[in-house]
């Protein structure tokens, strides 16, 4: 299995038994190569990246993609700051309300789904007057 092709779950696991092997000094040359594989697949697949302080932040800002939503977390001087913003529809897929919780305080649900195209009833309406997605409004230009 290639560091493409294994799930997030896997991936992590991968990499955290080869620390685990490289604190006991059982890593030989082969597996320290696949593991720094699979960790920069895992970087690319998360998107993960970091900003340094700006302004009033105590902590660097991180931010990671998962499953099409974008995870923000920085220190500020009165706060920790948590930022989602769900980027699914950017990449032309279907979007669900997203539904977080906090600090154990039950859950909220945000945003509404998008309407499905009451022509093929696929994929999102991007015309809410008629109900119809890019892809029918082009067949329908088209017919005319």
């Amino acid at each position: 299995m290639t560091p493409t092709s294994r799930s997030i779950a896997e991936a992590l696991t991968t990499v955290r038994q080869a620390a685990d092997r490289a604190r006991t000094g059982t890593l030989n040359h082969q597996a320290v190569h696949d593991a720094f594989r699979t960790a920069v697949t895992l970087i690319r697949q998360l998107d993960l990246r970091a900003f340094p302080l700006d302004e009033d932040d105590t902590l660097e800002q991180v931010v990671v993609t998962v499953h099409g939503v974008d995870v923000s977390v920085r220190g500020r001087s009165g706060d920790l700051f948590v930022h989602v913003e769900d980027i699914r529809d950017d990449l032309d897929q279907r979007t669900l309300p997203l539904s977080v919780e906090v600090n154990n305080a039950g859950e909220m649900a945000y945003g509404d789904p998008a309407p499905l195209c009451d022509g093929c009833g696929d994929l999102p309406a991007v015309d809410r007057t008629l109900m119809r997605c890019s892809g029918c409004l082009g067949r329908r230009g088209r017919r005319s």
